[in-house]
């Protein structure tokens, strides 16, 4: 099991995730938050049938239209955002664990309970807030125990690779 060390005394260990979990989240994020529906246009085919398409940044004309793709696009980016959340906090949650000292723990419960935290009282949700408030300090750091999370539950080097050059 691969482990990121972040300290002498804090280190993140790595753990694959149940390979079905991104898309069932997914599928019960669509449930809750239905996604923006694009507008779209008509046009008559050479046949005569009327063809309704997606409108894009090159097919919008009218004022209106310009004003209501706009607001899908921003519609849409939220909801983007908001299942990219949904689906990272599955991953960190659920693919990584905190081996650290009983005075870091102490210290960093201290710290939270100072923000106005409660501490959750399962381990792998006390384990995400000492994470993503003490561990992961760089999106750098993000991305390479993102990648290890999936490497570990079997997604392949050269799809990870693609994945990352998204980004």
């Amino acid at each position: 099991m691969k482990q990121i060390k972040i300290s002498d005394e804090v280190s993140v260990k790595i753990k694959a995730i149940p390979p079905l979990g991104p898309g069932l989240i997914q599928a019960n994020y669509e449930k809750k938050h239905p996604k923006p529906k694009q507008p779209t246009y008509e046009f008559e085919a050479v046949n005569g049938v009327i063809i309704q398409e997606p409108h894009n940044e090159d097919t919008v004309a009218t004022d209106e239209e310009k004003a209501a793709f706009s607001a899908w696009q921003v519609a849409d980016n939220e909801w983007q955002t908001g299942l990219s959340k949904t689906l990272l906090d599955f991953l960190l949650k659920e693919g990584t664990e905190i081996v650290a000292t009983e005075s870091v723990i102490a210290e960093w419960d201290a710290q939270l309970i100072e923000y106005g935290f409660e501490l959750p009282e399962r381990k792998a949700a006390r384990d995400y807030l000492y994470l993503t408030m003490f561990c992961i300090t760089t999106p750098e750091l993000l991305q390479r125990t993102s990648s290890l999370i999936m490497e570990a539950t079997g997604v392949s080097k050269a799809d990870l690779d693609a994945a990352n050059a998204l980004f």
